[in-house]
C-alpha cells in the first residue's frame, strides 16, 4: 500500500509539473478542505505546538507541505470571537476528561501576519 501511494505521489508530482500553479488565498484554500471529499485531520497538530516547551518554533519545509493550512488552522482555533466554532471539525482527544482543544480554543488573541505577496 505504502510503494502504491508513492507512486501515484511520483505521478501526480509529474503531472502537475506540466501544469501552471494555481494560488489560494487562505479562506479559499480552507473552503476547499471542507468542501473536498477527502479530509485529513490535522488538529493534533495543535497539540504539539501546545505542548511543547521552545519560545519559538520556526516550521520549514518545501512548498506544498501543508505550512499556510496548519498555520491558518491554529489561527482560526486559537483567535478569540471565532462565530463559527461549532463548525469546527477538530480532534476528540480528551486531557483530565476535557476536550484538549477546548482548554485553548478562542483564548488568545492572534497577530497573523501573511508574507505572500511581498517581493525583494
Amino acid at each position: 500500500m505504502k510503494r502504491l501511494f508513492e507512486e501515484i505521489f511520483q505521478l501526480s508530482i509529474l503531472r502537475s509539473s506540466n501544469k501552471k500553479r494555481r494560488t489560494f488565498r487562505n479562506d479559499e484554500l480552507i473552503n476547499n478542505f471542507f468542501c473536498s471529499m477527502f479530509f485529513i485531520d490535522k488538529s493534533l497538530i495543535i497539540k504539539e505546538f501546545i505542548e511543547d516547551i521552545s519560545d519559538i518554533i520556526c516550521v520549514t519545509r518545501p512548498t506544498h507541505y501543508g505550512k499556510t493550512v496548519n498555520i491558518t488552522m491554529m489561527k482560526y482555533i486559537f483567535e478569540m470571537d471565532y462565530e463559527n466554532e461549532k463548525n469546527l471539525n477538530i480532534s476528540k482527544e480528551k486531557k483530565n476528561n476535557q476536550n484538549y482543544i477546548d482548554l485553548y480554543q478562542g483564548q488568545f488573541p492572534v497577530v497573523y501576519l501573511d508574507f505572500d505577496n511581498i517581493t525583494i
